[in-house]
């Protein structure tokens, strides 16, 4: 797995970008895959200790990935298809 990001401070927001590279070689040429995954990050302060952030993230996965348990616990796994979206919005404050 290979991993790359950028981050930036403009004001009081903090944006970043990451991309995950992940390639498989299994015990069979069926088990082989790779996957991308892609994530934005926004990043507002409030205040000193609370902040509002929205998360993107995209995945791509194919072949022997499809399915596969990525995610490093035991259970039913994430990828169950070859695209994902996923969106997160919270609030987080500091005590």
């Amino acid at each position: 797995m290979i991993l790359g990001g950028v981050t930036q401070q403009v004001g009081f927001c903090h944006l970043a970008g990451n991309v995950w590279r992940t390639l498989q070689a299994g015990k069979t040429q069926s088990q082989d895959g790779a996957a991308w995954q892609f994530q934005l990050v926004a990043d507002y302060d409030l205040s000193k200790r609370t902040d509002v952030y929205l998360e993107t993230d995209y995945s791509l996965y194919r072949a022997g990935l499809i399915g596969s348990q990525l995610q490093g616990v035991n259970a039913v796994s994430l990828a169950q298809k070859s695209t994902q979206l996923g969106v997160m919005a919270g609030i987080r404050h500091k005590f």
